[in-house]
Order: structure tokens, then C-alpha cells, then sequence
């Protein structure tokens, strides 16, 4: 690729072609006599003023040195700037098969994978000589800053430097915080930051369903996912839990992979909020994404969101037990209204912050108070959602742990054998929130001297677990620790 003065005469070529400028028009735009681009074009470049070729590469966007003055972005919208602005691209085909190849920067992409992923299953009526149209087009438009070229098999983007391209920058900078991230863990966060900071959105966001779920765009998708955890692990372990929120929570509503759900995407961003003074908003998000993983995909949170969610309990639960309780309570009493306040009494996030409250309530010996709390919440569920949601549930189950922190056993495992009933016939034996209860039965038929039964039902339960949910789930550890007490 050539560089200096004639660099610049092709990249006046190339820019007249792009925008069907004479040069008359082109000197016209730019300030300059038709004669200093005659001479620049034609390689002269000795007989052009210096300030005529200074406001000509200002004007493209030139700046010697660079490997290129045009720019691909499709790491969001696909986007082609040079100089000054955008540049055109054409209709909607032939900026997907750029954004095809971009994906691919510097491999062969054949015909018939760039068929494939233009037109699905819907072809035109000559699909090989409308590609080569467009292919013909694009050529002209990217040379010779960006060719594309005819290799065998198919035709390949060349791009050289990393700043003509998103993706390659973005790559580049979390390659080097990944070799680093050991020995300098700031610097590494650092690098990721600016390697997440070069998503403007989901890859290729503007193109066809088809294109985006290209495996190329999947496989930048997995690669921004990988380094928006290593980063949330660098933000946490430095203190930083606000920054590590902010870049999980933009990955997770541009997740083309997993719709939001990635599991260990969503424990860390639990754990950062817990971290960020948001620990009612942390298992706000717990509920909600167990529900859409029942919803969507018919299987329980695994184990990172449950550990995750233990943590968060536990160590809310410890703090609220020391001596600090009583401005922590009044804190978190603050923290409520706020959320109330400003989202309603109705919304997830303060009733999630109300059951919070009630945590700190029960573990500070105050369960009085955390029946009141956990029986409003109990109360909205079934207004909001009825008997037999979810939610509702594991609201009568908190209602249940109460009553027996104030010595109502009876009325206790009354509500828990209820509760049990309703998710058996509502959510099926196996459904975890159904095991939960069971579990809670299986405690207080204990508590109430009624050990045959405890037994029974815990043996079935913990076979259950331990087959739907696994050796390692926190439910399944609970019932094995309760059975081990009972036997």
C-alpha cells in the first residue's frame, strides 16, 4: 500500500468515486484550486501547494502514517466513516455483506457463505451476479484504503491497523489486559475498559436477524461477554463495584447469546450490586431471572446464581447481627422509602427491598417485625399476581419462617404444608420452589416432634434435589444438613 503524497492522490480517487464528485466539485468543497488536485491525483504532488494538499487530507480524513483513513464500525450499528462524516453504503444487502466481511477481517469468505447469510432462504433470482454487484461496488468504495480482494475460493477484507476496524481494537486491548491482568490488575482493568468502551451495541445491531446470528457476530458476542467478566472480577476484587455494575449490566440487555441470562453474568452483577450498597435490588434480580429461566427456558437457576445469592443473604445476615444493627436497620428502613418512593410500593425492586428489610429484621431478633414486613410483601403478591405465582409462594414461605421465629409452630407448618400443596399442584414436584417448601415442611414436622415423618419426606426430598438440582445446590445441601440433624 503506498503512503506520502501519492497516498494521498488515491484516497482523493477514491473519495471523488465514493461521493460522484468532479473535481471541480471536490475543490469547490474543500477550499482548493482543481489544479492542486490534478496534481496530486496524477502523483505531482511537488507542484501542489503545501496548504492545498493540507486542506485536501484534512478534508478525507488523512493523516500521514495511518494505515487507512476509512473506519468500519460493527461493534454496534454498522458504520463507514472517512474524513469528515459517514460515508453511504448503500442499501440494506450490500451493507450486510460488508459487515460480513468485516466480521471476517483479513480470512476468505466464500461465495456461498455470503449467499447463505444474505439471503437466508430467500433469494433473488440470480443471487451469484447480484453479489458480484455488490461486491463490485463495495471495491470501489473501500480501495484503496480497505480492499477487498479476489482470492481463491471467495474475496477477503485486508485491514492492517487495528484503527480501521472496531472489533480489531477491541480484540487487541482485551488480548493485552488478559497477559496482564495478573501482575498489574489496575492496568488490566483499565484495558478492558477501553476494549468493552468500543460496543456502541449488539454487533451489527442495524442488519437482518440472520446477519446478526452470523457465528462470527456470536463469536465477538462471547468474546465481549468473556471480557466484561474478567473485568467485573478485576472491578470487585479493587473495590470498584459501581463500574463492574455499569458493564455488566450494558452486556446483559445486549446479549444476542443468551437474552440476559447468562448465569455467571448475572451472579456477578448480583454480587457487584450487594457490593455497591444494593443488596435489596441484587436479590430483586434473582427473582426476576429465576422466573424467566422457569418462563423461557423450563429449568432452574444453577449453582453460581445460587452461591451467589447465599452470599449475599449470609453476609447481610452477619452484619445485621453485629453491633452495628440498629443504624443498619435504619439505613436499610431509608433505603426502602427511597425505593418506594420513587418506583411505588408495587414494584419488584422495593418489594424485594421490603423482604431484605425483613432479613435484617429476623437475624437482629426482631422477628415480630419481620412478620409484619414479610406478610405486607405476602399481601401485594397475592393482589398483584394471585395465590399461586411464584412469588407468591416463596412469600408464604418467608410468612411461615417467621411465624415459627415467634414460637407459632402450629400456624407455621400449617402455612408451609399449604404452600407445599399449592406448588405440587400448581408448579409440579420437581419444580425447585416446590422442593424449597417440601424442604420447610420436612423442618417443621421436626420442630413439632414428629420425626417419622420429617424423615419420610426429607429422604424423598434430597433424592429429588440431588436429580433436578444436583449435589451442590444449596437446597440440596440444606435438606441433607436437616436430615442429618432429624436422623
Amino acid at each position: 500500500m503506498t503512503s506520502g503524497p501519492n497516498r494521498l492522490g488515491e484516497l482523493l480517487r477514491a473519495h471523488r468515486a465514493r461521493a460522484g464528485l468532479t473535481p471541480e466539485q471536490l475543490a469547490e468543497q474543500a477550499g482548493v484550486s482543481v489544479r492542486a488536485i490534478w496534481y496530486l491525483e496524477k502523483g505531482d504532488a511537488a507542484r501542489a501547494s503545501a496548504e492545498s494538499a493540507r486542506r485536501l487530507a484534512e478534508f478525507v480524513g488523512y493523516v500521514p502514517g495511518e494505515a487507512g483513513t476509512l473506519r468500519i464500525g460493527v461493534l454496534g450499528r454498522l458504520t463507514l466513516t472517512a474524513g469528515r462524516g459517514p460515508v453511504d453504503v448503500g442499501p440494506l444487502t450490500q451493507r450486510a455483506l460488508l459487515g460480513l466481511l468485516a466480521l471476517r477481517p483479513n480470512n476468505v469468505v466464500t461465495l456461498e457463505e455470503m449467499m447463505s447469510a444474505l439471503w437466508d432462504e430467500q433469494p433473488p433470482v440470480s443471487p451469484r451476479a447480484t453479489l458480484y454487484t455488490y461486491l463490485a461496488r463495495l471495491r470501489r468504495a473501500l480501495h484503496p484504503a480497505l480492499p477487498i480482494k479476489r482470492v481463491p475460493r471467495g474475496y477477503q477484507l485486508q485491514i492492517e491497523d487495528d484503527g480501521s476496524l472496531d472489533s480489531l481494537r477491541f480484540d487487541r486491548l482485551a488480548t493485552r489486559a488478559g497477559a496482564v491482568s495478573a501482575s498489574d490488575p489496575l492496568a488490566a482493568k483499565q484495558l478492558y475498559a477501553e476494549a468493552l468502551d468500543c460496543w456502541r451495541g449488539e454487533a451489527l445491531a442495524d442488519m437482518p436477524e440472520h446477519v446478526r446470528q452470523h457465528p462470527a457476530a456470536l463469536a465477538l458476542a462471547q468474546r465481549r461477554l468473556a471480557a466484561a467478566l474478567n473485568y467485573a472480577d478485576l472491578a470487585m476484587s479493587l473495590g470498584t463495584y459501581e463500574h463492574a455494575v455499569l458493564q455488566l449490566r450494558r452486556v446483559a440487555d445486549e446479549d444476542p447469546l443468551h437474552g440476559g441470562l447468562h448465569e455467571g453474568l448475572n451472579a456477578r452483577l448480583m454480587l457487584a450490586l450487594a457490593g455497591a450498597g444494593q443488596p435489596a435490588v441484587a436479590l430483586g434480580l434473582f427473582g426476576d431471572v429465576r422466573e424467566r429461566l422457569f418462563d423461557e427456558l423450563g429449568i432452574p437457576p444453577g449453582r453460581e446464581l445460587h452461591e451467589a445469592h447465599a452470599r449475599i443473604v449470609q453476609q447481610e445476615t452477619r452484619e445485621a447481627a453485629a453491633d452495628t444493627l440498629v443504624p443498619r436497620e435504619v439505613s436499610m428502613a431509608g433505603v426502602v422509602r427511597d425505593v418506594k418512593n420513587e418506583l411505588g410500593g408495587d414494584h419488584p425492586a422495593s418489594l424485594a427491598a421490603v423482604s431484605y428489610l425483613a432479613i435484617v429484621r429476623r437475624a437482629g431478633g426482631h422477628p415480630g417485625n419481620a412478620l409484619d414486613l414479610d406478610q405486607e410483601v405476602l399481601d401485594r403478591y397475592r393482589t398483584l399476581l394471585g395465590d399461586y405465582h411464584p412469588r407468591t409462594l416463596v412469600a408464604r414461605l418467608a410468612v411461615a419462617v417467621d411465624l415459627a421465629a415467634v414460637g407459632r409452630f402450629a400456624d407455621a407448618l400449617a402455612m408451609d404444608e399449604a404452600t407445599l400443596h399449592d406448588a405440587r399442584q400448581v408448579l409440579g414436584e420437581d419444580h425447585p420452589d416446590t422442593l424449597l417448601a417440601a424442604i420447610h415442611v420436612a423442618a417443621g414436622y421436626a420442630a413439632t416432634d414428629r420425626a417419622a415423618d420429617a424423615t419420610a419426606l426429607g429422604l424423598d426430598t434430597l433424592d429429588r434435589c440431588r436429580r433436578v438440582l444436583g449435589d451442590e445446590h444449596p437446597s440440596t445441601r440444606l435438606c441433607a444438613e436437616n436430615l442429618a440433624v432429624i436422623r
